[in-house]
């Protein structure tokens, strides 16, 4: 198998960039979804859980948004559950360079994929290895793949991503319980030198070379 993952950088360092150009004050921890802004994403499910985690949890839409209908719903159902600007951000997406150091001054980042069909059911999201790389835990939706890597890496916690309540507990939990945090991160940092394009290339360098030597034989 083939992953897509990022290639290793060394980590960006912790900041407030993203918090600082939102006005979010210092004190709040960030909860970051990077990625594109479209349906089956589990976005819908995420600004209900913001209204759950509480004040000092400000939780982040940053990403692309091919539809702009599909932004203006989302943000009315922020504006609706009171939310908007006040526990749910968005801000546009950034270039691919920039992502590491965005995602660095977070505190968390959530990936709430819905599992719609057996394609999202079994990926494990670039955004989690965007994650890995920058060293910034994940809470992410308890599938197959995703399972399997934090069981691997230990990189940080699942949720039901069908209940937004579950969302906002585990999220606040986990931040809330300093060792089980500061115990994701130091495994983030493990799991970037396993977890990045530089160990995917040789396999898939290998996968060719046999396939190439296989086909000499015949």
């Amino acid at each position: 198998m083939i992953r897509n993952v990022q290639p290793f950088v060394p980590p960006a360092g912790k900041s407030h960039l993203l918090g600082d150009e939102l006005g979010i004050a210092r004190d709040r921890r960030i909860a970051l979804y990077a990625g594109a802004i479209t349906q089956h994403r589990g976005l819908e499910t995420l600004i209900k859980a913001s209204a759950m985690v509480g004040d000092d949890i400000a939780c982040v839409v940053m990403g692309y948004a091919g539809r702009p209908e599909y932004l203006k719903k989302l943000k009315d159902l922020a504006e609706q559950l009171g939310v908007l600007g006040r526990n749910l951000y968005f801000r546009d997406a950034v270039p691919p360079d920039d992502v590491n150091k965005y995602a660095a001054s977070a505190d968390i980042a959530v990936v709430p994929t819905e599992a719609i069909c057996l394609s999202y059911e079994f990926e494990a999201s670039n955004k989690i290895f965007h994650s890995v790389m920058a060293r910034v835990p994940v809470a992410m939706s308890d599938h197959i793949e995703k399972r399997l890597v934090n069981e691997r890496h230990g990189i940080g916690i699942l949720f039901d991503e069908s209940d937004p309540r579950d969302v906002a507990e585990k999220v606040r939990s986990f931040l809330d319980d300093g060792e089980a945090y500061e115990a994701a991160v130091q495994a983030c940092g493990r799991a970037a030198q396993v977890l990045n394009w530089e160990n995917e290339e040789r396999t898939l360098l290998s996968m060719f070379g046999r396939v190439v030597r296989e086909s000499a034989d015949r």
